[in-house]
């Protein structure tokens, strides 16, 4: 069986689009055709269902599985000659979330240029849980987000620190919902820790329970026996800052995300560490890789670039509070 067309059957089997994928991988469809049906006439099995829409067959999801599996081991064995030959040249591919991967990644690449210019560097940005997809399947070097360790068996991960989730809120804010007393009162005692039940009458914008920052905040409602006055959610959390700056609603964000957003903050945004029972709360950074993948020497100083720049962050208090005059109304 030709390497060639079986890598063209998986990525059929991907999109399940033979114009779309006749489009990125820059062929005809006939051709790609072609090359599927060299497959199923090589294995004698049928491996897509044409009607009513394109869809693999039971068969078709067996040589996904054997196709997906011959081609990670190609890449290992790749990684494996680049080390044996000690070469300095490859590819290597890592899974980062945004806009948390900004306050860490750039200093990342650039101490890296200058140790392997020949390393091309292709990150792939998306969600935890997407992420988690694609190194099960064994498809990125590594990823680091905020994962839980111990969810799938042939995933390898290393906690390399706790990053701290910090309440934002605008003067604006409080002083719309809370009298100039009171206002400065939660302030006050609330810049060594908010307490989320403290802050029960304002609207908050937080992102659903499938972003872990969304998850890790709502237990901490639950704990308070406190229902928040959610005005706006979504699953990623690039709005948060943006609504805190005009006053719209308060909102949670990690350290490693408020260290991107500090500069563009509003002149009258408190910036408070969350806790809980009076412990800060914080969610688990990890690195995470397949078991069966093999790091070569540049992936691994990649990897300890990347746990280094990581420390420096975490050693940053990141609290203020604002001075702006109390807003009368």
């Amino acid at each position: 069986m030709e390497l060639e067309s079986l890598n063209y059957f998986m990525e059929t089997a991907k999109s399940l689009s033979i114009t779309e994928t006749s489009e990125r991988l820059f062929i005809s469809q006939q051709t790609l055709s072609n090359h599927i049906r060299r497959v199923e006439d090589y294995y004698g099995a049928r491996l897509f269902n044409r009607q009513p829409r394109l869809q693999l067959t039971a068969a078709g999801q067996e040589v996904l599985k054997y196709a997906e599996a011959i081609f990670s081991d190609e890449k290992r064995l790749f990684a494996v000659l680049a080390d044996l030959g000690n070469s300095d040249s490859g590819l290597i591919t890592i899974g980062v979330t945004s806009p948390r991967c900004n306050a860490y990644l750039p200093q990342v690449l650039e101490k890296y240029n200058a140790l392997y210019p020949k390393v091309l560097v292709s990150t792939i940005e998306s969600t935890n849980n997407e992420l988690e997809r694609l190194v099960q399947k064994n498809q990125l070097d590594f990823a680091v987000g905020a994962y839980i360790e111990g969810t799938y068996p042939n995933i390898q991960s290393h906690s390399t620190h706790e990053d701290p989730i910090y309440f934002c809120v605008s003067d604006r804010l409080l002083y719309k919902y809370y009298t100039p007393d009171e206002a400065k009162f939660l302030k006050e005692n609330s810049l060594k820790g908010a307490d989320v039940s403290n802050f029960s009458r304002i609207p908050f914008m937080i992102p659903t329970i499938q972003n872990r920052l969304g998850e890790r905040v709502m237990q901490c409602f639950q704990a308070a026996r406190c229902t928040p006055d959610i005005h706006y959610t979504s699953k990623h959390t690039t709005m948060i800052i943006p609504l805190c700056n005009r006053g719209l609603a308060a909102g949670f964000t990690s350290h490693m995300n408020l260290c991107n957003w500090l500069p563009q903050l509003a002149e009258d945004v408190n910036v408070f560490p969350l806790c809980q029972n009076g412990t800060p709360v914080t969610t688990s950074i990890t690195l995470i890789y397949h078991k069966q993948r093999y790091l070569n020497h540049f992936v691994k100083a990649f990897i300890q670039l990347t746990v280094e720049a990581l420390d420096t962050l975490e050693h940053q208090d990141l609290s203020r509070l604002s001075m702006s005059p109390p807003q009368q109304g």
